[in-house]
């Protein structure tokens, strides 16, 4: 007998079987190459704002303060800790260069040194005037401790704007309690830098409860 026309339903679970399948296989491809993306734009911004710290520090003889050793406000009164502090210092805020002519001290102050697009910076919170967060490649804040005192203080919910739950937050990757599986994010636990420390948490959620993968650091960060 001959065929009628049209498809049997099993013909129609078939072919929606496989174009499910090509979707999920596009959408696993697009996302490595997306979190890939990210990595690489994250590890690319940290290296930048290590130059712009050694040239704050070639300049004025110190790193820019994090708001978490002594408190900090912007020019509009705005408490800022961690990445809010360095893009103030780094990006808003003119830098005071100490010259010395005839024997004699002057201080005069000359433009920020850092440039971010508005892509990198958090979004404009009218609770917190003036202050933005430098974000990573996930459009996460990125964490800034000044060091030069060799002091650990662990980073927790009350360095960003607005602060994070800190139930949510992840732990500090240098207190020695951050571990993926059995290895560690750090070799010991403490201050990694010569007078500032400087992370991502990566493609992890910044409120993740459960560590999955290791930050992206100024002490991991391999040289391109």
């Amino acid at each position: 007998m001959a065929r009628s026309g049209g498809f049997t339903l099993v013909e129609v679970i078939v072919v929606m079987a496989i174009i499910v399948t090509l979707f999920s296989l596009v959408a696993v491809s697009v996302g490595g190459l997306t979190g890939k993306a990210a990595e690489r734009a994250t590890g690319a911004m940290l290296r930048r704002i290590q130059h712009y710290l050694d040239d704050y520090k070639d300049m004025t003889g110190s790193y820019p303060p994090d708001g978490i050793d002594t408190p900090v406000v912007n020019d509009k009164g705005t408490p800022i800790r961690g990445s809010a502090c360095l893009y103030y210092f780094l990006a808003q805020k003119p830098i005071p260069v100490t010259e010395i002519r005839a024997g004699k001290k002057f201080v005069r102050e000359v433009p920020p040194i850092a440039k971010f697009s508005e892509s990198e910076l958090s979004l404009v919170d009218s609770n917190y005037p003036g202050a933005r967060e430098i974000l990573d490649g996930w459009k996460n804040p990125i964490h800034y401790d000044k060091t030069e005192d060799g002091e650990f203080r662990p980073q927790r919910c009350d360095v960003h704007i607005p602060p994070i739950d800190d139930d949510e937050h992840p732990i500090d990757p240098r207190s020695g309690d951050y571990n993926v599986g059995k290895e560690k994010a750090v070799p010991e636990a403490g201050v990694q830098g010569n007078g500032f420390d400087l992370w991502s948490y990566g493609s992890q959620e910044h409120e993740a409860k459960v560590l999955k993968y290791m930050p992206l650091a100024s002490w991991n960060l391999k040289e391109e």
